[in-house]
């Protein structure tokens, strides 16, 4: 018969083997965790090189071209907002939401350094009129200008949280993610604050990080993939990053009905 000691360290063994399953692949899928911050990378003098994205619309069987977008992260020069950074994404082509076009179309996102949300920005013309919402986060509320006028929306029609997903918003990179990591965040559209817009519901979703091989430009890339998904399961939007560096590459989302994916050019 075994020794009560040996006996004492497989039970010991035991324990410390499920506890370390339990931390990396059971509380991974049924905990939440924060929302991965935006990743700012400057030096002090330069902003960020600029990366060029087509987007492609999916109807049906049928795919085509949708519009070409560069993005970039630039250093805010006002000196009463040092520290502070812009996501920024310029609309190369025209840009149809609904029976809306928009011309020179931008949208920007304010952050810390830190990769916290402090507000954004839409600024475009379309045919008829310029256009220009902004948004700031004070004390947790959303104040919105619209043409530099305040826009008042009632308070179910914002976001309750700075912390937001825009899956417009395309993005360079994300901080280090692992399979399995989950978080809840605010599906956030601010194109539909517009006025004469249908405003969107913001739904809650949840973000889950699997794996999946991309083929990126020909290429077979090894990529983390997260979806984001409401209450039903429904998914809403994705995101492949590169698993070497946590660079996005190819980001999907559902738009006004329409199926949107932007695919990273390479260098």
């Amino acid at each position: 018969m075994p020794s009560r000691i040996f006996c004492v360290a497989i039970v010991l063994f035991w324990l410390v083997g499920v506890g370390l399953l339990v931390v990396h692949e059971v509380l991974p899928r049924v905990t939440f965790e924060e929302a991965p911050p935006f990743v700012i990378e400057l030096t002090d003098e330069f902003d960020s090189a600029k990366i060029n994205w087509t987007v492609y619309h999916t109807k049906d069987a049928d795919t085509e071209i949708f519009g070409r977008v560069q993005s970039q992260v630039r250093r805010v020069r006002d000196g009463s907002r040092e520290g502070e950074f812009l996501l920024v994404n310029d609309w190369r082509t025209p840009f149809r939401a609904g029976k809306l076009e928009i011309n020179d179309l931008h949208i920007g996102y304010r952050v810390t350094k830190k990769g916290d949300l402090l507000g954004f920005f839409i600024r475009g013309t379309t045919d008829k009129f310029s256009l220009k919402l902004a948004g700031d986060f004070e004390d947790g509320q959303l104040k919105l200008l619209f043409n530099e006028q305040p826009l008042n929306l009632p308070t179910n029609e914002l976001p309750a949280q700075p912390n937001v997903l825009n899956s417009m918003l395309l993005l360079h990179k994300l901080p280090p993610i692992r399979e399995g990591q989950t978080w809840s965040i605010q599906h956030f559209d601010p194109l539909s604050l517009m006025p004469g817009m249908k405003t969107a519901s913001l739904p809650q979703l949840t973000a889950r990080v699997g794996t999946e091989s991309l083929i990126w430009h020909q290429d077979e890339v090894p990529a983390f993939k997260i979806d984001y998904r409401d209450f039903r399961g429904e998914l809403h939007a994705g995101t492949w990053v590169r698993k070497k560096d946590f660079v996005v590459l190819k980001q999907w989302f559902t738009y006004q009905g329409q199926q949107l994916t932007s695919i990273r050019d390479p260098k």
